[in-house]
């Protein structure tokens, strides 16, 4: 194995950036990862075939993670891509063993912890960047940042994508509608989102709240729709990956939703040329540099139930005017968020590395 990718878990947002990948590379590519991600709601969706499957062991209640069976090929790969977690105990154990050996390693991942690079735990996961030969990062602002810090970082940055270039349009019909793409978990605050709607439509007899994902909070929420008897207006589709599905839900979408934190979706929303409703004060993830307010996004107070409503309400009556600033949208996500880009960056990683 020449070059060998080793995940926790692949969602099927990578099914396009990680087939450039197959495609480039060839036999001499590949991916081992396991079923599941930490959080349970993570599967691995890609169809590929590179992949071999791998049996992740949690233990500490899922806080940390030791994979079978990828030592061997982690440790032997020509260039090698750990995941940059320091809860994954096998990947301390390949870049040691690489290190012993005189092999690069590369990780891939947020500079930062969850808590931003201010958090303790930044401590455990410093020495484990510093093991690096090569880091790949999410972004420019993190590169940048992370440069200043440790000056002598060799820094790849892999803008966090999942569309070709020539999928990213949308014909828009209609638009009054409002959608939410992503895990139905606490941290995500979907709650907030639907009562935020309700609210609404005390004033709006026309618009619908898509609901597409699946998560542990689903079955609640549901029972909070039903017994506000709003089922026809509040519509869960649960998980869709489908390009084409997708694309046909935000075409009648004045804007997306992100009632707690900022992730993946924000470039997913953009590509079709929707823009966002994002909470201001959240611990975004690294994504949150695609948002540009008063462009592609406007941001309400965090937790106030009024306050996204009042957003709902204002794109709605305003939804000739986003809907006219449609193409701009594209064309800047365009510009930054493709596949090929990110493919091509994995790519170099894995040659330089």
């Amino acid at each position: 194995m020449k070059y060998v990718l080793i995940q926790t878990a692949i969602g099927d947002y990578r099914q396009n950036v990680l087939s450039i990948v197959s495609q480039k590379l060839g036999d001499e590519f590949t991916i081992l990862c396991g079923h599941e991600y930490f959080e349970e709601s993570t599967k691995t969706r890609i169809n590929i075939k590179n992949v071999r499957y791998i049996d992740n062991i949690f233990f500490y209640r899922r806080k940390f993670l030791f994979q079978k069976d990828c030592m061997r090929a982690g440790i032997k790969a020509e260039s090698v891509i750990l995941e940059l977690n320091p809860r994954i105990v096998n990947v301390w154990l390949i870049i040691f063993a690489r290190k012993l050996l005189g092999r690069k390693t590369v990780l891939w991942g947020h500079a930062w912890p969850r808590y931003g690079k201010m958090a303790k735990s930044d401590r455990v996961r410093n020495v484990l960047r510093n093991l690096a030969d090569i880091l790949i990062l999410y972004t420019k602002k993190q590169a940048v940042e992370l440069k200043e810090k440790e000056p002598r970082s060799k820094l790849i940055v892999a803008p966090n994508s999942l569309y070709f270039k020539d999928d990213m349009w949308c014909k828009h019909s209609q638009q009054r509608d409002f959608i939410y793409v992503g895990r139905l978990i606490k941290q995500k605050k979907p709650e907030l989102m639907i009562k935020a709607f309700i609210a609404f439509t005390e004033n709006n007899e026309d618009s619908t709240l898509i609901i597409v994902g699946d998560g542990p909070e689903k079955a609640r929420l549901e029972k909070i729709v039903e017994n506000n008897n709003l089922n026809d207006r509040i519509k869960f589709k649960g998980h869709i990956s489908d390009l084409g599905t997708l694309r046909q839900l935000y075409r009648t979408a004045v804007a997306s939703v992100s009632p707690g934190y900022v992730g993946l979706s924000i470039t997913q929303s953009l590509s079709f040329g929707v823009p966002m409703i994002i909470s201001k004060n959240e611990n975004h993830a690294p994504e949150i540099e695609a948002a540009k307010e008063g462009f592609n996004t406007e941001f309400f107070n965090t937790d106030s139930v009024q306050d996204l409503a009042s957003k709902y309400q204002y794109f709605y009556e305003n939804k000739n005017l986003w809907s006219e600033r449609a193409e701009s949208i594209i064309n800047d996500c365009k510009d930054n968020y493709t596949a090929e880009k990110m493919a091509d960056s994995i790519i170099k990683a894995f040659q330089d590395g």
